[in-house]
């Protein structure tokens, strides 16, 4: 994979990511940029200007580095799914979640 650098100041650097999940028990995800909110149902990220959901039970971040863009989550994941939208999509979705 190669880094995609946008030709706009305004846009965000496109940088790889990764998806490691062992055992449906430990995810780690690389490239992130933003973490909106984290429980132990769900896990909400942005990649690249893509918001990815994760769900699940007993979850907990148990790393988190925001200068390498890096989080680690222990517990069962059941679904991780992609939305495209960034943050507005996030905060809508969150909305839902918490009404």
């Amino acid at each position: 994979m190669e880094t995609v650098l946008t030709k706009s100041v305004d846009d965000p650097v496109k940088v790889p990511h990764t998806l490691l999940l062992e055992n449906r028990t430990k995810l780690s995800v690389t490239g992130v940029s933003r973490v909106f909110a984290a429980n132990e149902k769900t896990i909400s990220l942005e990649i690249n200007g893509t918001n990815l959901i994760i769900e699940g039970t007993n979850m907990q971040v148990s790393k988190l580095d925001v200068k390498v863009g890096m989080i680690e989550v222990l517990g069962l994941i059941n679904d991780m799914k992609y939305a495209n939208g960034g943050a507005k999509s996030a905060k809508n979705l969150l909305n839902r979640i918490f009404k």
